[in-house]
């Protein structure tokens, strides 16, 4: 299926199903386009930055001031290297891991002077006992490498209110 945009009766601007977002704005911004034009747009072309499929997966894709931890020795490197430590244990299937990510994201960038990592509790299950995750997500929180909070469930207000704690 691809992309039409109809003014009154003639077709203005067919594109190819690789047509990305700036071309199809380009498209409609350049035609006469009035609100009750037809636009038909495949919904399964996950060239959109709005579509269903990056929306939901954009988290898990891209980790702005996070960090993945792929193996213990990371993990030792981490407490280690830095002051304060906020761990995220999470599960790729995990529903509400997907839905506090992005709201990790932005407290990584409020409080710079924390550092994020991520766990994935599947790839590091020797990890995540030693660490006593038993729910996803969990947030723990280190400072000079020891543990000085834990916070299991997507509960923001906690989340934050733990980060604050261990910045001070």
């Amino acid at each position: 299926m691809s992309f039409f945009l109809r003014s009154t009766s003639k077709i203005i601007a067919p594109a190819l199903r690789s047509t990305n977002l700036a071309t199809t704005q380009t498209a409609i911004k350049s035609s006469s386009a009035r609100p009750n034009n037809l636009v038909a747009v495949n919904r399964y072309n996950c060239n959109y930055p709005s579509s269903p499929f990056i929306r939901g997966f954009r988290s898990s894709a891209v980790n702005m001031g996070v960090t993945d931890i792929k193996t213990k020795a990371e993990f030792d490197a981490a407490l280690k290297e830095h002051k304060v430590v906020v761990v995220d244990a999470f599960a790729t299937w995990c529903g509400p891991c997907k839905i506090i990510s992005p709201q990790v994201e932005k407290y990584s960038e409020e409080f710079a002077n924390a550092y994020f990592i991520k766990i994935d509790v599947d790839e590091l299950p020797d990890l995540a006992q030693e660490l006593g995750i038993r729910a996803m997500p969990t947030f723990i929180f280190f400072k000079d490498g020891e543990k000085v909070s834990e916070v299991v469930g997507a509960n923001p207000p906690a989340i934050k209110a733990a980060i604050t704690t261990a910045v001070a």
